[in-house]
């Protein structure tokens, strides 16, 4: 025969004296109709309590967190129910019990709603999914844009007349603040004078204006160095599919040990392809930060110039070291930062080649979509 429960203390009670199946009677279930995909509606379940306080905390929480999907959220707090039904102390009156769920309901939701975005941060950081600060992904690097205008001038100016002309690229206003500095050669406080403009103002103009040359030169650096050789392309993709693959598995509900050694596995996957291009070039080697981008050639030929031409200054000299064999110590931290930046270079490669493969018309074998 069921029992009668008059409030939250006495469902508590009978389940920590044993009651199995108490739990069944306070939590219960109601059906909104719901319109699916087809257009049709479907019976969807969701929690109800049938203690009238329980409830009413409930039913803030949804009007609470209406952005979030009601079945997730019914998931997060069925969590922290369980969780304070455990915690409660039975020798308290009802009305004090009522008052502990008052007083921490709300936070505990919160505090699952929070956990489970940090998971989904780590996951995303793991596949290089996150977006990142220019000062962690050196596509925008001067030094590094300076080099490659130098040593590339040729297929500089290949891009320059692709795209017809530089002034293309920009607004009237940003063209000709480009040309008063790359043509007559003035000053930022000139400019800023003739142009009736403050020197902040010029200075962010010139960084906008670089970064957008800059972002359409890599793309066609990228897509040409496709022509007729999509190999590495391929890895890349190949790589990113086992690393999501590892990190799902990793982070899943089902996964107890999350240990796996995800900086190891890059480090010994980008070992393979320093070793092959290695074998194949005897003079592939850098000494330093400055001479690696100074050496480099192309900015595409294999994975691990792709990753000199992304990483920033630190990530690189822990790739230098690594591919030299140089033992240094390095905090987890420091190995989680770089496996994520590898990632995201790659990522972002891979992002570039799908963007713009139309975009500078190139004969490219087909590609992994």
């Amino acid at each position: 025969m069921e029992q009668t429960f008059k409030n939250l203390k006495d469902y508590i009670v009978a389940y920590k004296n044993g009651d199995e199946f108490v739990l069944d009677q306070l939590i219960g279930k109601r059906f909104v109709k719901e319109k699916n995909n087809q257009g049709k509606y479907d019976s969807i379940r969701y929690l109800k309590f049938n203690d009238n306080k329980l409830n009413h905390l409930y039913n803030n929480i949804l009007n609470e967190f209406r952005a979030i999907d009601p079945k997730i959220l019914d998931e997060y707090i069925l969590n922290v129910v369980y969780k304070m039904i455990e915690s409660t102390d039975i020798t308290k009156t009802p009305a004090q019990i009522v008052t502990y769920f008052e007083k921490n309901f709300r936070l505990r939701v919160m505090d699952e709603i929070n956990n489970a975005n940090e998971k989904v941060d780590t996951v995303r950081e793991r596949k290089g999914q996150c977006l990142e600060d220019d000062a962690e992904i050196s596509h925008y690097d001067d030094f590094q844009f300076d080099v490659w205008k130098k040593n590339e001038s040729s297929q500089y100016q290949d891009f320059i007349d692709h795209v017809g002309g530089i002034e293309k690229l920009l607004t009237k206003t940003q063209y000709k603040i480009y040309a008063l500095k790359h043509d007559q050669l003035l000053t930022q406080g000139k400019i800023a004078d003739d142009l009736g403009m403050s020197q902040e103002n010029i200075s962010k103009q010139f960084t906008r204006i670089s970064n957008i040359i800059k972002k359409e030169w890599i793309a066609f650096k990228i897509i040409n160095a496709l022509k007729g050789n999509n190999e590495t392309y391929s890895t890349i993709l190949k790589y990113l599919e086992m690393i999501d693959n590892i990190t799902d598995y990793t982070y899943s509900d089902y996964q107890v040990d999350n240990t796996f050694d995800f900086y190891t596995y890059t480090i010994n996957f980008l070992k393979k392809h320093y070793k092959e291009k290695y074998d194949n070039d005897q003079n592939y080697t850098y000494g330093d930060f400055k001479e690696m981008q100074s050496n480099k050639e192309d900015i595409s030929d294999t994975i691990i110039d792709i990753l000199f031409d992304n990483l920033n200054q630190k990530s690189s000299n822990i790739l230098l070291d690594e591919m030299k064999g140089v033992k240094r110590f390095l905090r987890q931290r420091e190995k989680d930062a770089f496996v994520n930046q590898v990632n995201k270079a790659l990522r972002q490669h891979v992002d570039y080649v799908k963007e713009n493969i139309n975009t500078y018309c190139v004969t490219v074998s087909k590609i992994g979509q």
